[in-house]
């Protein structure tokens, strides 16, 4: 049983225990919350900024757990707005919001490697932390795998393996979440400095995972949309593509909507003639009516950016886009809400 309260700073009636959801971009993080949480998580942003929260208050043996699923970053070195919330979330320096009780780490099986220095990085926070690593179907039909025992004992904390869109493993995350008091601690915190760390990943992951091999396709795709030439065509192409289709798609949505609220503002000064009837119809009716005409294009906008998500074209676009605007003193995903506005 699940269900979730306002957003809001961190109240004993939201939950008795705060666990911060945490891991890299697209590791599956948002999908686990979403399951544990029943998709009734509440939205808002952090104070003084535009990146948002999510938090959801999970019920788990007669406990309530606020669940809080932060950004996704690749380490707490920001470089971004959004990177440096999730720093002082950890941290506790943000006013109004408690720092977290305990850390959940999600990462992809494919990339675990990658993970492993945002893991440690976490580690040395002093929180319970456990880490949960999704997508073990990917990696095993891709020829890797990985020991979650082992790599437990090697990390020294709790490691569970999930399949979020499946909901495999979910009940072992739940399990886990119910008394995170319990969970083991690294005898050890990892090195601090860069050689150290690298070998540390290396011992980690030595008897505990075994890579997975490249995956063809998605490398032909990338030899394509990620060529200096053709991806730059390629580009091309889907924004005007996109752009062409947000205006022409949504051109019949708009005039029968224009339609409509010029029909209803006719009829409303046909009933009530005089100054009143012309307010209600051309300037209530007709106002709101010139608001709502954009919807239509709005609504194509977000879901077509949501559909490039999904098939993992904005995450390359981003990388075409980089060095252009690094030109400006931004990086590659600010293109991303340059292309939302």
């Amino acid at each position: 049983m699940s269900h979730c309260e306002p957003d809001g700073a961190s109240s004993g009636k939201e939950g008795d225990l705060h666990l911060a959801i945490v891991g890299s971009p697209n590791a599956g993080k948002t999908t686990m919350f979403n399951a544990l949480t029943g998709l009734r998580a509440k939205t808002a942003n952090y104070p003084g900024v535009t990146v948002s929260r999510r938090e959801g208050t999970v019920q788990l043996a007669e406990r309530g757990i606020t669940l809080v699923d932060l950004p996704g970053t690749y380490g707490l070195d920001a470089i971004s707005p959004d990177e440096q919330i999730v720093t002082d979330a950890l941290q506790g320096m943000i006013p109004g919001v408690d720092r977290p009780d305990a850390l959940a780490v999600v990462a992809d099986a494919s990339t675990l490697e990658r993970s492993m220095l945002f893991v440690a990085d976490l580690l040395h926070l002093g929180l319970p932390t456990c880490l949960i690593v999704t997508m073990v179907d990917e990696l095993a039909a891709r020829g890797g795998s990985v020991d979650l025992e082992r790599l437990s004992g090697a990390l020294g904390i709790p490691v569970v393996g999930v399949i979020g869109h499946r909901g495999i493993g979910l009940d072992g995350v739940r399990e886990l979440f119910a008394d995170p008091e319990s969970w083991s601690r690294p005898v050890l915190e990892p090195p601090s400095d860069g050689a150290g760390r690298s070998a540390w990943v290396d011992s980690v992951l030595r008897s505990s995972f075994k890579a997975p091999g490249p995956d063809r396709r998605t490398r032909r795709v990338d030899d394509v949309l990620l060529h200096p030439v053709w991806g730059v065509l390629v580009f091309l192409v889907v924004m005007l593509a996109f752009f062409q289709a947000i205006f022409t798609l949504a051109a019949p949505v708009i005039d029968a909507l224009d339609g409509v609220f010029a029909d209803l503002a006719g009829a409303v000064k046909d009933a009530i003639p005089g100054w009143f009837g012309e307010l209600i119809g051309d300037g209530a009716i007709a106002g709101v009516g010139g608001v709502l005409v954009f919807l239509p294009q709005i609504t194509l906008l977000f879901l077509i950016i949501t559909l490039l998500e999904k098939v993992g074209y904005l995450a390359r676009a981003s990388f075409l886009a980089d060095r252009l605007m690094a030109r400006f003193g931004l990086e590659g995903r600010s293109f991303v809400s340059m292309l939302s506005s």
